[in-house]
This record gives C-alpha cells, sequence and structure tokens, in this order.
C-alpha cells in the first residue's frame, strides 16, 4: 500500500507536474528521495504544520529542520540544497541565454553551427516568447524530406521545452542555398501542424558554407498562411511586427 502511494504520487508528477500538489505533497514527494524507507507524508505534515508553509520550510536553517520529528542529517541537508540549487539553475539559465529577435543573430548563429556540417541536419531552434533560444534540438541527419515524418517527435520536443516559436533550419552541404521542392512541402507541413497548437514557426532558414536563405525574408514563409485560416498571431508575424526584424 505504502509503495503503491509513492508511485501513484510520482505519476500524479509526471503526467501534471506541481499543479494540484498540496505544500505538504510537494514536500512529501522531495523527501521520498531523502527518506527512501520512511512515511514521508506524515514528516511532510509535520514540517508544515512547524513552519507554517512551503516557503518557510526551504528557507529554514538546516539545523532549525532537524527540530522536527522524522528529519534528520540527510533530509535537512537535502532540504536547504533545494533553494540554492533554484540559484545555481537561474544563474545558468541566463548565462546560456540567447536572443534571437533579427535575422542577423540568427543568421551568425546558425552560419557558426551549421556551415561546415558533411552531413544533411535539420533543427529546430525551441525559442520564448521574447525570442530567447531555450533548446536548438536535432530533429535528423540526412536527407531533409524525410524530416515530415518527425513530427510527433517535435512536438514531444515543443512541449518539453514549452516553445511559444520556433526556427526550422537545415544546411545544404553541396552549396546550393536555395531551397527545393521538399524543402518547401516539409516547411508547409510544419506549419500547417503547429498552427492547432498556436506555435509561431517564424522562418525556416538553409544554411551553406557561404550563405543562408531565409523564407521569410523572401516572403515565401508567408505564402504558406491561409489567409481564412491564419491565426492573428501569424498574421502579425506576416506583417514583420512580431519583434522579428529582419532590416538588422
Amino acid at each position: 500500500m505504502h509503495e503503491g502511494h509513492r508511485n501513484r504520487l510520482k505519476e500524479r508528477f509526471v503526467n501534471d507536474k506541481f499543479n494540484n500538489f498540496a505544500d505538504h505533497e510537494v514536500l512529501e514527494l522531495l523527501l521520498f528521495y531523502a527518506l527512501p524507507r520512511r512515511d514521508t507524508n506524515a514528516i511532510a505534515h509535520n514540517l508544515i504544520n512547524h513552519f507554517g508553509s512551503l516557503a518557510n520550510v526551504l528557507n529554514a536553517d538546516i539545523y532549525e529542520l532537524r527540530e522536527v520529528k522524522g528529519i534528520g542529517e540527510n533530509a535537512s541537508v537535502f532540504i536547504s540544497m533545494i533553494p540554492y540549487l533554484f540559484e545555481k539553475y537561474k544563474e545558468d539559465l541566463n548565462k546560456e541565454k540567447k536572443v534571437l529577435d533579427t535575422s542577423s543573430k540568427v543568421n551568425y548563429y546558425l552560419k557558426d553551427k551549421m556551415s561546415l556540417l558533411k552531413e544533411e541536419e535539420f533543427h529546430m531552434l525551441c525559442l520564448d516568447n521574447s525570442l530567447c533560444l531555450i533548446k536548438d534540438v536535432l530533429i535528423s541527419a540526412g536527407s531533409v524530406d524525410k524530416t515530415g515524418t518527425d513530427l510527433k517527435l517535435m512536438n514531444m520536443y515543443v512541449n518539453r521545452y514549452r516553445a511559444s516559436n520556433i526556427i526550422l533550419a537545415h544546411n545544404h552541404p553541396g552549396g546550393n542555398v536555395l531551397p527545393s521542392y521538399s524543402d518547401d512541402v516539409v516547411t508547409k507541413t510544419i506549419i500547417d501542424a503547429f498552427s492547432f497548437f498556436d506555435i509561431s514557426v517564424i522562418d525556416h532558414i538553409i544554411v551553406s558554407k557561404d550563405s543562408c536563405f531565409s523564407y521569410y525574408k523572401e516572403g515565401i514563409l508567408q505564402g504558406f498562411f491561409n489567409e481564412e485560416e491564419t491565426p492573428a498571431k501569424y498574421k502579425f508575424l506576416a506583417q514583420n511586427k512580431g519583434g522579428f526584424n529582419y532590416d538588422k
């Protein structure tokens, strides 16, 4: 029964993160990993009753934590680490943040990464609402026309990184930067797929050794939108008012 309760709580987190978790349930789940053989439900309640809130528990002095029944050295150190882990996480996240809000920034980033590749690769850049790069995901290596079968994989990454916008990118190792018919088909397919989820496909960039080709800058991307079905978010981008400034 005890093990079944733990598994159910873990499954709730996997499916819904900490949404709908009470404060004591958050602590209970965390303490599974510091106290693997104890009933952490009762200990979590003790902590909340003693300190008054989840935030107060996490900010408590390490020695004061040990005054609570069930909390020893390992658990007190584990709880005390969490706020400092958050600080390190935010510091590292901000340090690595790369803003891709102009074509020159995008081209510079992609040329540095892809221009010398010997094999064709298809990437998806996951961006937040401020057009900061969250994750550069390699979707496939080989012919770009195969990427149309990877929509489920792309959607998985968009959800995992909670991307609001994406930029598609692939390279042409042969040097010809112009898009092929299959490039157009893949681009249109991906735009149609993500339009249902209000995810903006900002651009598709093709990279060669010497240059970059932008579907957006050349006006091709806008032509893939059906005017009657295009959400306002896409029309905003098509009018070049979405913050993605290709004049720079």
